[in-house]
């Protein structure tokens, strides 16, 4: 007997933190993919590495001066403590004069220049920001002679802010040679701490200190408001300044979450600014003063080098006043409430995209539980499903589940609580169809969306010999299922649905006495109205996808003999337009 699954799964950017400390830090780890295709010359994406911190960094990657990490651990106390002070003053000389950085490439960092330089025309593109090859007449230009001179040091790291006298290091070392690596320790350069360190991080994310390693746990404190500059820019989980979600990991479980579980594929940025990046910048940095308008973008909107407004997802107008533009969910970004439904991997059944990132969260009412049952599945093979795989999260969803690829289909997989997170992702190459699954939402109570289908709660299956089904969706199964069927059965299952759809049928659990022609005990599935398309099945055996009616009518017939019986069949269905 066996189930049976049918085929068919602060950067404070500171946000918050520019300012008051005055500090140094090197950059936070970042993850490389696992070992297999080529990278191009600049990379896009890249989540952070979750190699060892840099020695003597504050962190993970940030190097801080005596006065900035005295200032900063004197915010952690005060922070802790609920303590008031003064207002610190915000260093003005942790800025770079003129909104001009000098910097040089060493000889060790020649292999990097591309990357490098992508990064620094990302933060031109939409700052006043603007970086210069290092000359003789910066110093009488600028006042000072600091400059940044870029390493091919040991990992990813840098200071905070402009901070010594002469040359300054930056190090993109082996493993950083991302752009949105390189824009972050740019991002510590030109005076930005992390953001999950703001005051109000708990708001947004929840720090997992069971799952850091020991000893770090101070790498995840958060700063004083006295001790930040945030602009009222508000907190943002997806900046490139924000620690992933596996930083500092001891266990392989993650560090931090979201409180909105569908807002963790935005942890990790490291793709680019995010448009909270940019306006902070853009306000420390008083690049506003380069317009001559007086109108102030609103809803955390940015001017552009050109003083038009840069909207945030989600608003339009000249000013971003308008509450109803364009947002960047991505399509497979779902919150699912039915008591049924189904997911499917994007453009399914084509083959899907790659570097997809996609998040499933079935949520039921207090008391109910998920049952996700796999029809199809054909998603790029690894031993290790590194590549392109599917998860599912069935207890805790804040947990790492199991994870699938490849053509077999996962065997049923059942929630212990009323939350199932369900999550796809494919690297850069190699694409398969997908896969398909269904959901039910059973016991408790859900709010359904009105559909053809009558609105119902789903009970547990009955199993009966025989009968007509004539809904849009149900679930049939054989006599006393789960238990044995009886001896000397003939039982007949009709069903039969609206005249312009089909009957689709997906097996979830089939065990019959097995007979290599099925003489004693098998299931005769007849797919035709008028036209005989006969299937007998016995044993373990099933249909290696969903099975469709050539009308609106299919029809089965259990049949038993005089001894041996087993646990039967389910199967669910529902009507389809073909």
């Amino acid at each position: 007997m066996k189930f049976l699954l049918l085929l068919t799964v602060f950067a404070v950017i500171a946000q918050g933190i520019f300012a008051a400390p005055t500090g140094l830090q090197k950059e936070d780890p970042q993850e490389p993919p696992p070992p297999k295709k080529p990278q191009d010359s600049v990379v896009q994406h890249q989540e952070p590495l979750d190699e060892d911190p840099t020695p003597g960094a504050f962190q993970g990657d940030m190097m801080l001066t005596d006065d900035q990490l005295r200032q900063i651990e004197m915010a952690i106390d005060d922070q802790k403590a609920g303590r008031k002070k003064r207002k610190a003053a915000i260093n003005e000389n942790a800025r770079w004069t003129s909104n001009i950085v000098p910097y040089e490439i060493s000889p060790s960092s020649s292999g990097d220049v591309t990357v490098i330089r992508a990064a620094m025309d990302h933060w031109e593109q939409h700052t006043c920001l603007r970086f210069e090859p290092r000359t003789s007449s910066h110093a009488s230009q600028l006042g000072h002679n600091t400059y940044l001179s870029f390493i091919k040091g040991g990992g990813c790291w840098s200071y905070v802010g402009k901070v010594f006298n002469g040359e300054q290091q930056i190090s993109i070392g082996s493993g950083c040679e991302y752009l949105g690596i390189v824009a972050h320790e740019i991002g510590h350069a030109i005076g930005f701490h992390h953001e999950q360190s703001r005051p109000d991080r708990d708001d947004f994310i929840n720090v997992h200190f069971e799952n850091i390693q020991s000893g770090l746990e101070g790498q995840f404190e958060k700063y004083d408001w006295n001790e930040v500059t945030t602009r009222n820019v508000e907190y943002d989980i997806g900046s490139v300044m924000h620690y992933g979600s596996h930083g500092f990991s001891v266990n392989g479980q993650p560090t931090i979450t979201t409180i909105d579980p569908l807002q963790m594929h935005l942890l990790g940025n490291r793709e680019g600014l995010s448009t909270a990046d940019i306006t902070l910048a853009n306000l420390i940095y008083e690049c506003d003063n380069e317009c001559s308008t007086t109108e102030q973008c609103q809803n955390g909107g940015y001017h552009d080098s050109d003083c038009n407004c840069v909207c945030p997802p989600g608003y339009s107008g000249d000013l971003c006043q308008d509450g109803s533009g364009p947002t960047t969910t991505p399509p497979c970004i779902q919150r699912l409430t039915d008591t049924q439904g189904e997911i499917t991997s994007p453009n399914y059944p084509s083959n899907y995209d790659n570097d997809q990132e996609c998040m499933y969260l079935i949520e039921g009412a207090q008391g109910s539980s998920i049952e996700l049952t796999f029809v199809d599945m054909d998603i790029e093979n690894e031993n290790l499903c590194r590549y392109d795989a599917v998860e599912v999260r069935t207890d805790d969803i804040n947990s790492i589940g199991e994870i699938f690829c490849g053509n077999t289909i996962p065997p049923v997989q059942i929630s212990s609580s009323n939350q199932m997170l369900v999550s796809f992702t494919s690297d850069y190459s190699v694409t398969g169809r997908g896969f398909r699954a269904t959901y039910v939402i059973q016991g408790g109570s859900t709010t359904e969306i009105p559909t053809t289908s009558p609105p119902t709660t789903t009970p547990p299956v009955v199993g009966t010999c025989g009968g007509n089904f004539v809904d849009n969706q149900g679930s049939l199964a054989s006599p006393n299922y789960p238990n044995n069927y009886d001896d000397n059965l003939q039982c007949v299952y009709v069903i039969e649905v609206e005249a312009d759809r089909r009957v689709e049928l997906t097996f979830i659990d089939f065990s019959l006495e097995n007979q290599s022609t099925c003489r004693w005990d098998a299931l005769d599935i007849d797919l035709g109205d008028g036209v005989k398309v006969p299937m007998k099945m016995c044993g373990s055996e099933y249909p290696a996808a969903s099975l469709v009616s050539i009308a609106n009518r299919m029809e089965l017939t259990l049949k038993t003999d005089g001894s041996v019986n087993d646990r039967g069949f389910r199967a669910d269905y529902r009507a389809v337009e073909l």
